[in-house]
């Protein structure tokens, strides 16, 4: 299962003994925003969303000694919320700017939603999302399932 929702994220901690795996994308996103970035920052769209992303995010850079920022991305939501889907792209695109203007080695997108975004973006390398880095780990994750049942 791969959950995409970050405010719901804490929540597998309570399942982790289902009978699938129970993968968070934005566990994910954030492995792998702490394996490439000396500056690590990490947007988040709604408010809801800060606190479990810089706990998840935290932990993650922490373990590989790099520094980190989260930034919320003010009013994205609340054009996200009024079904302007260019403008809350947008909004969210000139904020990785902005990171990447100030240092960032690399800028993740915290929620699934903000994907879109990473390809506007005009600084810096194109940044890190949630679906990606999710889908990346259980692809991984099922390779691994795989070898192991044809061992």
């Amino acid at each position: 299962m791969l959950l995409t929702c970050s405010t719901l994220g804490p929540s597998t901690a309570i399942v982790r003994e289902a009978p699938v795996p129970v993968l968070r994308t934005d566990a994910a996103l954030a492995e792998k925003a702490a394996s490439i970035g000396e500056k690590v920052v990490a947007l988040c769209a709604v408010e809801t969303t800060v606190a479990p992303t810089t706990a998840l995010f935290a932990e993650a850079t922490k373990r590989k000694g790099v520094a980190l920022e989260v930034r919320l991305v003010a009013g994205a939501w609340g054009l996200f919320k009024a079904g302007d889907r260019d403008g809350y792209l947008a909004a969210i695109a000139d904020a990785a700017d902005a990171a990447y203007n100030d240092g960032a080695a690399i800028v993740a997108l915290a929620q699934a939603s903000m994907a879109g975004a990473a390809e506007l973006v005009r600084r810096g390398t194109r940044p890190l999302t949630s679906p990606s880095a999710g889908l990346s780990a259980a692809l991984e994750q099922i390779a691994q399932m795989a070898s192991r049942v044809a061992r």
